[in-house]
């Protein structure tokens, strides 16, 4: 990661990949806690609500890139159709399958690559290509 956080073109990587370990390693820590506890607020706890709101022109680096392809939430629908918005009809991946797929990724193009080789049952290749773009064009 360290090659490709010094080029601004593919900061983009890491630091998402960031967020959302830090989305899934919080939200799975609640969910404990609220089967633990019996706390409805706790089991249905969304870290940061899962970054819904980045929209493009709001932080080019850290996006929640990585969180659409776990989460089966779409922004663009959740946010009144706007094109700020990335159109994510992506879902499925888990963060251990994304974690196998970033080794040896270097860029955009090979992360979609990787995601279509990996993807889950349901997701089309057409649905990869337009969130990956969406966030190479910010």
């Amino acid at each position: 990661f360290a090659l490709i956080w010094l080029n601004p073109k593919t900061r983009i990587i890491p630091e998402s990949w960031a967020v959302a370990v830090e989305w899934g390693l919080t939200n799975t820590e609640y969910h404990i806690l609220g089967q633990k506890y019996g706390s409805y607020k706790a089991l249905s706890y969304n870290f940061k609500e899962g970054k819904q709101f980045w929209y493009r022109g709001n932080d080019e680096f850290y996006t929640p890139l990585f969180i659409d392809l776990i989460d089966d939430q779409n922004q663009r629908i959740n946010n009144n159709g706007s094109i700020l918005f990335p159109n994510d009809k992506v879902k499925g991946y888990s963060l251990s399958i994304l974690e196998s797929i970033l080794f040896g990724v270097r860029d955009l193009e090979l992360l979609k690559a990787m995601l279509k080789i990996n993807k889950p049952f349901g997701v089309a290749n057409e649905d990869i290509d337009e969130l990956i773009n969406f966030y190479k064009n910010i």
